[in-house]
Formats: C-alpha cells, sequence, structure tokens
C-alpha cells in the first residue's frame, strides 16, 4: 500500500497537481496520522464479498395435524434386537451408587458421634474446673481473713508503742512546720516582688518608655504650645490697647473738625 501511494504521489507530481502540504525538509519526510477517536485500519480497496440466495417457492398450507415442515429422508433404515439385560442391569449398576450412600452416611454418623463426645468432655472438664475455682475462691478468702486478723494485731500492738507515738508526733511537727513555712513565705514572696517592682528593678518596657520617654516629650510641648499662646494673646492685648488709646486720643480732634465743617457749610432755604 505504501508503495502505491508513494507511486500515485510522484504521479501527481508529474501531472503538477501536488497538494497544499509543503514538501519536507532534507532529511525528513511526511507521515500520515490518524486524528479520529478511534484507531481505524485504512485500506485502498475495502475488501468485497458476493453471497447469493434463492428463497423456496409458494408452498401451499398443510392440513391440521401434519407438520409444517417435513425434512428429506436420508441414510438407509437399519434395525436390531436388543435382549433384556443387555444394555442396563440395575442390580449391577446400583452397587456403587449404593456404596458411596451408605459410606457417606457411617462417615457423617460417626462425626456426630465423636462430636457428642467432645461436647461431652468439654462440659465435665467446665465442671471440674469451676469447682476447683470454688475451693481456691474459698482457701483465697480464709486467708485473707486470717491475714487481716494478724494485720489488725500488729497494727494495734504497734499504734500502741511509744516508738509509734513518737513517730506519729514528728509527723504532725513536720506537717505543721511545712504548712507555716509555705504560708510565710508566700506572702513573703508577695512582698519582695512588691517591693522589687516599687523599686524599679521589674517594669514594663511599654510603661517605661512611656513615663521616661513620652510624657517628658508630651509635657514639653505642652509647655511650649501655651508659651506660644500667652505671648500671642499678650502681644493682640497689647495691640488692642494702643488702638482705644490712638482712637482716645484722636476723638477730641475729630468733634472740632466735624463741628468746623458743619460751621462753614450754607444754610438750606426751603420753598
Amino acid at each position: 500500500r505504501r508503495l502505491r501511494r508513494e507511486a500515485a504521489r510522484r504521479r501527481r507530481m508529474e501531472k503538477g497537481q501536488e497538494s497544499g502540504t509543503p514538501r519536507a525538509v532534507e532529511g525528513r519526510r511526511h507521515c500520515e496520522a490518524q486524528t479520529e477517536t478511534y484507531l481505524e485500519v485504512l485500506t485502498d480497496k475495502p475488501p468485497e464479498v458476493e453471497v447469493e440466495t434463492q428463497t423456496d417457492g409458494f408452498i401451499e398450507k398443510k392440513t391440521l395435524g401434519e407438520p409444517l415442515y417435513m425434512p428429506a429422508k436420508t441414510g438407509i433404515d437399519v434395525e436390531t434386537e436388543i435382549a433384556p439385560g443387555e444394555l442396563f442391569d440395575f442390580d449391577e449398576e446400583v452397587k456403587p451408587i449404593l456404596e458411596v450412600l451408605v459410606g457417606k452416611t457411617l462417615q457423617v454418623s460417626m462425626l456426630e458421634v465423636l462430636e457428642e463426645e467432645e461436647l461431652a468432655n468439654i462440659r465435665a472438664r467446665q465442671i471440674e474446673f469451676e469447682q476447683m475455682r470454688d475451693i481456691e475462691l474459698l482457701k483465697y478468702s480464709d486467708w485473707t481473713l486470717k491475714h487481716h486478723d494478724v494485720r489488725l494485731k500488729n497494727s494495734d500492738g504497734f499504734n500502741k508503742s511509744p516508738e509509734r507515738l513518737q513517730l506519729q508526733a514528728d509527723l504532725e511537727h513536720k506537717i505543721a512546720a511545712r504548712n507555716f513555712a509555705k504560708q510565710y513565705f508566700s506572702a513573703l514572696a508577695n512582698s519582695v516582688f512588691d517591693d522589687l517592682v516599687d523599686a524599679g528593678i521589674f517594669f514594663d518596657p511599654i510603661i517605661n518608655q512611656v513615663q521616661t520617654h513620652f510624657m517628658p516629650w508630651l509635657m514639653d510641648n505642652v509647655v511650649y504650645t501655651m508659651k506660644n499662646h500667652t505671648s500671642s494673646r499678650a502681644c493682640a492685648d497689647a495691640i488692642l490697647a494702643s488702638a482705644i488709646k490712638h482712637a482716645d486720643s484722636l476723638a477730641p480732634l475729630i468733634c472740632s473738625t466735624q463741628l468746623e465743617s458743619n460751621d462753614q457749610s450754607p444754610p438750606s432755604v426751603s420753598t
């Protein structure tokens, strides 16, 4: 097929009917690839097969009771005779089956008997174990009671001895001393920490920065601003006072000038 495609392509090239695909560069060649979803086997000519058939002619409908189709009879009819017991003897053929059934029944019966015996042994062993456990529990309870009585006697005698009383007194003294020391040191630790905080040994860095840097800077700025406001107000008061004095000094002169202007103006004539 490849040779035929190459020959067809060469013929198209000779006729000037080359496809629009550019020629491959030197040392390479074009290859055909399928871009469909499923891979298909491409052939130049699909296979073709001719088949012939012929329908039967019209067949008349048969009457009821006769088969619709009767195949043609082929071969030669022969017959033979079989004597009784020649093909199958029930007594002989049933023996293997009976042997299997009987053997399987005996095997299952033996397994059931063994299972019952095993269960009986397990129950007997369980009863024996329970009896032994009850005996052990009785022995343990007796030993516990005896041990408890002995321990009570020993504890009573030990409690009444002077060594026991001395040990109990020492223990009470130690407990009292420990409680007193714990209370004293707890209060002492709190007072010591309060004194150290007041002395400035332990301090909050943020509070320290605010008190040592921010507050002095803020107070200096407030004082400077207040001084500027005070000086500005003093200047404004001085300007207002000088203006008032100047106005007071100019008032008589303005009055005299106004009187003179009134005297020099001609009297008005009414008609």
